[in-house]
């Protein structure tokens, strides 16, 4: 019996130890059939639950993986479509393609003119020889980078493009004896989205070059003005391409090389060579010895004459426009080289261009600012910067629910009005009154009235940052800190007129009505004021004031006291009788 017990035990342990082997190689297959069966294996019911609760952990850990990896995965897209908005996406030699057909574009327009002897320009007469057309082409770059297919001259579809934004920009229609041109800035002619506004924001804000800057800037302080850009222009009657850019700098100003490389002098001309890119400097009087290494920003040499030095770049062995390779450039027009043929009391374009990128109610407005404005004698830089300032950018509740761009009150508190467009009349009429009628044309005067320090619906004294606050924006809206608040029609024509005057008059001039007048440095007044015109450009033949007299009609126009502006010719005496001591002629 005790055997028999025996034997029974042996099988039984025979039997579990065949089943442990079982089960052994049953669980080697992998972590997790181990882990599973483990738990299974020491007591179904006992454990069931714990397997339960890890697996609901392990569920629960994964969702949050997976959610956290997932919002990661969308910040991250943003992030790098935001960095793709705000940089240029087209090859760097496209960029130097384009911007050179560009400015083919805006000379041979500018032939077009030129040839013409009248030319009505937005629906004005002028007989103003020095036309000039010049695009603002980084604008334009930024914007077809953002909405062309394919930024590549050579593709059709977007040089057809191209050719129709440009045409949209400067509209000429010329005829055999006069030209009808209509200009228009970017700002106009785009078909604005909400998408669109923060992307080409962005992108103007960070700089579309910015990732292309690669040479350091030939100045200690950093600032460079070009004063001729890169591209085609004209010049006596001849189209020509200029394959550098000209900088503005006072003679013997000092001169950093803008990059690290070998020096080879030639002619007088600096060339610094490193691997495939190469620099040119002239102008320059060096003081590096030839042949030598040079580190980027180490100094070169002086500038021999002023505003004269030039910069030229390529990058294996392609020219390329060199603007686009420094941090940040900045162009400055010759008084004498671009007559524009709009207002030349701010910067339209880029006035236009912070109120559709920024001013959200009002974003669609700029016409109507200025259109009030000019109808109310004011400058529509205040007229905007006070309703920027007032409605918190078009935020405000004040403009959003009541249309009150400027926060007007009346006894009864905020003034509400049927339309955004009444509201912008009201601030017109508001302003006329302030600004015209009570000759409040500054902004410290504008301020003491319109938002006097220690009122006492100020109790906080927010009222003293607002002289300061509306000058800002002056200067972010196109204008300057000390602009005239009033509507200004002058156009750079009769400034220019001024300047060079005011410039030949310095000469020693000496008044004369003797034989010699007209001969420097002797003059009368109608012959110095057709000496200042021909220097300008104007031919206008030698005489006295019945020769301006016979000019109405054609290059002068009669006006009345009221639209005076400086920079127009006034004559004095009747017509037909005017010479000599019996008439007298000068500019405002």
């Amino acid at each position: 019996m005790q055997l028999k017990k025996r034997e029974v035990r042996d099988k039984i342990k025979q039997i579990e130890e065949v089943r442990n082997r079982i089960f052994l190689r049953k669980i080697s297959k992998s972590r997790v059939e181990r882990t599973v069966n483990f738990f299974f294996f020491q007591g179904r019911r006992s454990n069931k639950k714990r397997e339960w609760k890890q697996s609901s952990t392990q569920i629960f850990l994964l969702k949050f993986a997976t959610v956290l990896t997932l919002s990661l995965i969308v910040m991250m897209v943003g992030i790098f479509s935001m960095v793709s908005s705000m940089v240029t996406q087209a090859d760097e030699l496209e960029l130097t393609k384009v911007w050179t057909y560009l400015t083919e574009l805006d000379a041979d327009k500018t032939l077009i003119l030129k040839k013409h002897s009248g030319t009505q320009i937005n629906h004005e007469r002028t007989e103003r020889v020095a036309k000039t057309i010049k695009s603002d082409i980084d604008s334009i770059l930024s914007y077809l980078d953002i909405q062309a297919d394919k930024f590549q001259l050579a593709n059709q579809a977007f040089k057809s493009k191209l050719n129709l934004l440009h045409d949209q920009l400067w509209e000429l229609d010329p005829d055999t004896k006069n030209s009808q041109l209509r200009t228009r800035y970017l700002s106009q002619i785009i078909e604005w989205s909400e998408e669109l506004k923060q992307r080409l924001h962005l992108k103007m804000e960070v700089g579309p070059y910015n990732h292309l800057a690669e040479l350091h800037s030939p100045f200690k302080e950093g600032n460079i003005q070009i004063n001729q850009r890169y591209g085609y222009y004209v010049k006596d009657q001849v189209k020509a391409c200029f394959n550098g850019i000209k900088l503005q700098a006072k003679e013997n100003e000092e001169v950093f090389s803008p990059l690290a490389g070998k020096v080879i002098i030639a002619d007088g001309v600096i060339h610094i060579e490193s691997h495939d890119r190469k620099l040119r400097l002239t102008n320059v009087s060096p003081l590096v010895n030839n042949t030598s290494e040079i580190k980027a920003g180490e100094l070169i040499g002086n500038v021999i004459k002023e505003n004269e030095l030039t910069i030229e770049y390529s990058k294996k062995a392609n020219v390329v426009n060199p603007s686009f390779y420094f941090p940040q450039v900045e162009y400055v027009e010759k008084p004498d080289e671009m007559l524009d043929f709009q207002n030349q009391s701010f910067d339209e374009g880029r006035f236009r261009q912070t109120i559709v990128l920024h001013c959200h109610a009002f974003s669609d407005k700029a016409d109507k600012i200025i259109t009030e404005a000019k109808k109310n004698g004011l400058s529509p830089v205040i007229f905007a910067a006070i309703m920027i300032h007032e409605s918190a950018w078009g935020k405000s509740k004040g403009i959003i629910e009541n249309n009150n761009p400027a926060g007007l009150m009346s006894e009864n508190g905020l003034v509400s009005y049927p339309s955004l467009d009444e509201g912008i009349e009201a601030t017109g009429r508001t302003l006329k009154n302030l600004i015209v009628e009570r000759q409040l044309i500054t902004v410290e005067r504008l301020g003491s009235v319109y938002c006097p320090v220690g009122a006492d619906n100020d109790p906080t004294g927010l009222n003293h940052y607002w002289v300061p606050a509306i000058k800002q924006l002056l200067v972010q809206l196109g204008g300057s800190t000390d602009m005239s608040l009033l509507w200004n029609s002058g156009s750079s024509f009769a400034q220019q007129l001024l300047v060079k005057a005011k410039s030949l008059h310095q000469t020693n001039v000496q008044y004369s009505q003797g034989s010699n007048r007209g001969t420097w440095p002797y003059h009368d007044c109608s012959s110095f004021v057709i000496w200042a015109m021909n220097e300008l450009g104007i031919n206008i033949p030698f005489g006295n004031t019945e020769t301006l007299y016979g000019l109405e009609g054609t290059i002068l126009k009669a006006i009345t006291r009221n639209e005076i502006r400086a920079g127009d010719l006034f004559i004095w005496g009747e017509k037909g009788g005017s010479a000599g001591d019996y008439g007298h002629t000068g500019f405002f």
